[in-house]
């Protein structure tokens, strides 16, 4: 697995947020500033406040909850972003995230050390029970490749690739956004990896205002 020695891409940290929440987009604010890396703040879709009718589903969808498509479409407006300002990558936090307990990975070098092949990393090492069909590729000393990714869409690295196939192939939700990427990735046409230190955490001990699954 190369890693990139290169000029380091286009990328922009993105964190996904509901307007209404305060004290957690405050919180959201304190840990990205302590970064002293360029960062923008998203409104997520409002389940609460977005009109039902809005909430529109592809064919055949799961069943899914209004936070659950809501969830969806704040990720779908995050890859427009992405596709707009021409970046070639971008890390996507969701409001819940927590900065893990990696030694070595950094949200500033794991754009020089990431694969020059990915188009997704999960920034999470949480595995275990949460996805039946997670499966490593081919193991590595700080990313995995992998068959198939994992549920969640806590904090992970985006291409632009991806990001406009999601657009293009998957604009209304079918189900969840994280087993929309599960699916992706079974594909084999999109390169994902995982991290072997955690980077990204969920703040385990609050649901999330984004994702009601959580």
């Amino acid at each position: 697995m190369k890693k990139n020695t290169e000029a380091r891409p286009r990328w922009k940290n993105f964190v996904v947020s509901l307007k209404r929440v305060r004290e957690r987009r405050l919180r959201v604010i304190r840990q990205m500033n302590a970064l002293n890396q360029p960062f923008e703040i998203v409104d997520a879709c409002d389940a609460k406040q977005v009109r039902p009718e809005l909430l529109v589903c592809g064919p055949r969808p799961w069943d899914l909850s209004n936070g659950e498509v809501a969830t969806y479409y704040s990720h779908l407006g995050l890859m427009e972003r992405i596709v707009d300002y021409g970046l070639d990558y971008a890390i996507v936090l969701e409001d819940d995230f927590l900065f893990g307990n990696a030694q070595r990975l950094t949200m500033d070098n794991v754009h020089e050390l990431m694969p020059v092949d990915a188009d997704h990393i999960q920034l999470h090492d949480i595995r275990d029970h949460f996805s039946k069909e997670y499966a490593v590729a081919e193991r590595g000393e700080l990313f995995n490749r992998l068959s198939c990714t994992n549920v969640m869409t806590v904090g992970y690295m985006i291409s632009r690739r991806l990001a406009e196939y999601l657009l293009t192939y998957h604009p209304l939700p079918r189900m969840p956004i994280d087993h929309q990427l599960i699916e992706i990735s079974k594909q084999q046409i999109f390169n994902y990896y995982d991290v072997n230190e955690r980077l990204i955490d969920a703040d385990w001990g609050g649901k999330s205002e984004i994702d009601d699954r959580r």
